[in-house]
């Protein structure tokens, strides 16, 4: 029997680049992942899983995949990314591919969603994305399953950058599975925690760079963050925000 429950760790819109210091919205974005990663390890010295919804490099360079990795992967054996749309799939996918599929995580299965359109800041649902995400909760063995992808499908902003197209057949493919109790995304540079009624509960990470608001999208004084979460066999999942 596995635990009862897991710990996982969050992050989203790292936005490193081929050099490291450059500054990205003013900021250090490798500094800034270092005080997020710390700030991590002081609650938690290990997690069961790193979790990282998008935009790991604000300039899809092999580099700065190469350093995000070095920095979460002594946090925990399963570690686990989606493009957002700043990232390059290719090159993601050439420095680790395992790390774009599907993992367990105690009970729960991990199941990640390519959101990305290329060359656009909204995200997509194509009919091959929601078919293969259709094809993986269908395989489940009954525990509960966590998705995670970059775009939100529920969104507290209504900025058109913000949105997913086709996001109507991506909620329902989700609504489909009563395995799905959780949905982990990024973009929006900003903390969100929704409950549906239904079990399921849709978390937003901080950016571990910068935080915005929204819709004006204009970036705020508040510190690097991420979400720490507590996944429990029965499907129940608590979010706890970190700061730098």
């Amino acid at each position: 029997m596995g635990p009862m429950a897991v710990h996982v760790l969050h992050l989203s819109d790292i936005h490193l680049t081929a050099r490291p210091g450059a500054r990205v919205y003013d900021q250090d974005a490798d500094a800034n992942l270092g005080r997020v990663v710390a700030a991590a390890r002081r609650r938690r010295e290990r997690y069961d899983a790193v979790v990282v919804t998008g935009d790991v490099a604000e300039d899809a360079s092999p580099a700065a995949y190469e350093r995000a990795l070095a920095a979460v992967r002594p946090l925990a054996d399963v570690v686990r990314w989606v493009p957002g749309n700043h990232d390059d799939r290719a090159a993601m996918a050439a420095l680790d591919d395992e790390a774009l599929g599907p993992a367990m995580v105690g009970r729960w299965r991990l199941v990640t969603f390519d959101s990305q359109w290329p060359g656009h800041v909204p995200g997509r649902a194509t009919a091959a994305a929601l078919e293969s995400l259709s094809a993986a909760l269908a395989a489940g063995g009954g525990g509960p399953c966590a998705v995670a992808l970059h775009h939100p499908p529920h969104a507290p902003c209504d900025h058109p950058g913000c949105r997913t197209i086709g996001v109507e057949p991506l909620r329902d493919a989700l609504a489909a599975s009563p395995d799905v109790r959780a949905v982990l995304s990024g973009h929006l540079h900003r903390s969100f925690v929704q409950s549906d009624g239904t079990g399921t509960t849709w978390a937003g990470a901080p950016s571990t760079c910068v935080q915005a608001l929204h819709p004006s999208h204009v970036f705020t004084a508040e510190p690097p963050a991420a979400h720490t979460m507590t996944w429990h066999d029965d499907g129940t999942v608590l979010v706890a925000p970190i700061q730098a």
